[in-house]
């Protein structure tokens, strides 16, 4: 896969924007990447910032696929290559760690210590190969994309258009384009084979709690008037998770359906040992 990147800073401060922009150029220069650096003088929110990169990619002739991806995340061996390899009709995201749909994965991190020699990197990567040889090939629908990552063809995105800059800094941004992508009869599915790590409101988190409870409330209302319908959120995280991995235990086993109920006792053993 050849891959153009569009790196966007969204007004982050002088001395890290700095090492950025160095990191990028270092880069590009021994040939590790191709693309551009774009810097923006002031904080576009997250659909402002993601903004820049989709016109940048729509006036590329070039490019025949747009994956958008979070600073946040810990990518992992063949990533990429796995999503593609869907053929994404419409919008397709993999699972992760944190993420508030049925993308989340159940994986347990006890064993990993973030540390500067890359080990915890290392260790995603191994969970990532584990979690895909575990579902290969899977692919489930969705009612709502996280936008930690996600991708599609150039003229998807082209038909959906860009991300409505009213949400601000952010919050129901993805849950509205999803919407709109949906309101088009493009289809949303979950890649069940690709695994990403995700730190999760890696920006949000520097906000208070009152102040993003306002945030959340405001857009809520945005999306609620846009769309003339509520808002509904999903269910549980860990139930969503847990229904997502059932099915696929109870999928992999095969036969009898007496003989693949009866296992479920031993997978759920698993689970809350996973959860603990």
């Amino acid at each position: 896969v050849q891959i153009k990147g569009i790196w966007v800073d969204n007004d982050s401060k002088a001395p890290e924007r700095s090492r950025i922009e160095e990191c990028f150029g270092c880069r590009k220069r021994r040939g590790l990447l191709e693309g551009e650096f774009t810097a923006s003088k002031k904080n576009l929110g997250f659909s402002g910032g993601n903004n820049i990169g989709l016109r940048q990619a729509f006036a590329d002739p070039e490019i025949t696929h747009i994956c958008l991806l979070n600073n946040d995340t810990v990518v992992t061996p063949y990533w990429l290559d796995r999503l593609l390899a869907h053929d994404p009709q419409g919008l397709l995201g993999p699972v992760s760690n944190s993420v508030g749909n049925e993308q989340i994965a159940l994986v347990s991190y006890k064993h990993l210590h973030p540390q500067p020699n890359g080990y915890f990197r290392d260790g995603v990567w191994e969970i990532s190969q584990g979690w895909h040889e575990d579902h290969s090939g899977q692919t489930v629908p969705t009612e709502m994309l996280g936008f930690f990552c996600v991708i599609g063809k150039k003229d998807v995105f082209e038909k959906i258009g860009l991300l409505d800059e009213a949400f601000g800094i952010g919050t129901f941004e993805d849950d509205d384009y999803c919407h709109r992508a949906k309101n088009l009869g493009l289809p949303l599915q979950i890649a069940r084979d690709v695994f990403i790590h995700h730190w999760g409101s890696a920006s949000f988190s520097k906000l208070k709690a009152r102040k993003l409870h306002r945030l959340m409330k405001r857009n809520q209302q945005i999306f609620a008037t846009k769309h003339k319908t509520p808002w509904r959120s999903p269910q549980s995280t860990m139930c969503l998770a847990y229904r997502a991995e059932l099915e696929n235990h109870l999928n992999r086993q095969g036969g009898n359906r007496d003989r693949r109920i009866a296992n479920i006792k031993s997978y759920e053993d698993t689970v809350r040992h996973q959860l603990e």
